[in-house]
């Protein structure tokens, strides 16, 4: 009768292919969860970029209306339309708030406010958009403004500032609705910072951050990614007036 010999593998053979075969997924799993948190991080950035401009033209676009006066306008003429103030205390300290009227037809004013505001139940902050319009039929024929109030305009703004620039390249200020009313006019150019903070944490440590915008600077010491952003208007219908 004849012998057949039974070939395999020994025990060390097969320890030796079991520890390789973790090394490879390990290896594996390690390429995947590098290149997953790069991707993450490039779509945070993306998002955040995207948002931060599309916000920034369409606020452009608002600006530019600002002060528009219609000459048939019902009711009284636009005299107050450019306003602008900075918090002084509070959580929000330093930021600013802008606010700006223009008349949309001879029987509608519109108000448009921007600043910014916490999240409920947190101490982040969003930039927050009220736009009101009110109808007039005829002069002290004014309906009650019909109003959306504090919308959340870009998510996880940390810092807004707006600077007014005369026909000399100084900041105009005050301009308000009080004593800075007359400086209204003076204002050539609007100059909008915005600072944008990514929606979830991208880094593995802590990363020190000082932001500058304007007159305005504040640190922070997180694992968060931030970006600041800039927008120059030219105020076509305040020059005009």
């Amino acid at each position: 009768m004849i012998k057949k010999e039974i070939s395999g593998f020994s025990l060390a053979e097969a320890l030796v292919a079991i520890v390789i075969g973790m090394i490879s997924i390990a290896a594996i799993f390690f390429t995947y969860q590098t290149f997953n948190k790069a991707y993450k991080s490039v779509e945070s950035r993306g998002e955040m970029n995207s948002n931060a401009r599309n916000a920034l033209s369409h606020m452009s676009r608002e600006l530019r209306n600002a002060g528009n006066k219609d000459i048939n306008w019902v009711d009284s003429s636009l005299e107050e339309y450019l306003w602008k103030e900075n918090n002084v205390s509070g959580f929000l300290i330093g930021t600013d708030k802008l606010k700006f009227y223009y008349d949309n037809s001879p029987n509608d004013r519109v108000r448009i406010d921007y600043h910014l505001k916490k999240y409920k139940n947190s101490n982040d902050t969003y930039l927050a958009r009220t736009y009101m319009v009110q109808n007039c039929t005829a002069a002290n024929k004014c309906t009650s403004p019909i109003s959306i109030i504090d919308q959340v305009f870009i998510e996880n703004v940390e810092d807004f500032q707006v600077v007014f620039i005369d026909s000399k390249g100084d900041e105009a200020k005050p301009v308000n609705f009080g004593g800075g009313k007359a400086n209204q006019a003076l204002v050539k150019t609007i100059e909008i910072y915005l600072t944008v903070r990514s929606r979830n944490k991208i880094y593995n440590t802590n990363k020190n951050w000082t932001i500058k915008n304007a007159d305005q600077t504040y640190a922070k010491f997180d694992q968060y990614h931030r970006d600041s952003y800039f927008v120059s208007v030219y105020p076509r219908n305040i020059i005009k007036n």
